[in-house]
């Protein structure tokens, strides 16, 4: 979804999007929260996060999604990305996740990497 939703909270309530696999949140640029309410998106395997420039905190739940394997990050807020360090007491939410990565498009119009996994 690309500039789909103006609020500033987006709840996935419980029981839906059953078979969703990917999501991508692109551009929400309002969104400072999200909550990921219990059985929601239980077949969710990759999650993409981009430009949502108000998102300082991990989704509410994320640790619900428990078939999740990728949680990809493109141009978010460091206060966003630091919270995936290994040395961040909010680590333990997406300890379950396997990869996860952060890029961050620099001036030359090339591509930083991080891989946060």
């Amino acid at each position: 979804m690309v500039d789909a939703f103006t609020g500033r909270e987006l709840v996935f309530e419980a029981r839906r999007f059953k078979k969703l696999k990917i999501l991508r949140i692109q551009q929400f640029e309002q969104l400072d929260s999200m909550v990921v309410q219990e059985g929601s998106m239980p077949v969710l395997q990759k999650l993409t996060l981009c430009k949502c420039v108000e998102l300082k905190l991990l989704p509410l739940g994320i640790d619900r999604l428990t078939q999740i394997e990728e949680l990809l990050l493109y141009d978010m807020p460091v206060e966003f990305t630091n919270r995936l360090q290994k040395t961040n007491v909010n680590r333990a939410m997406v300890r379950h996740i396997h990869f996860i990565q952060s890029s961050v498009l620099q001036a030359d119009g090339s591509w930083s990497r991080e891989n946060l996994s």
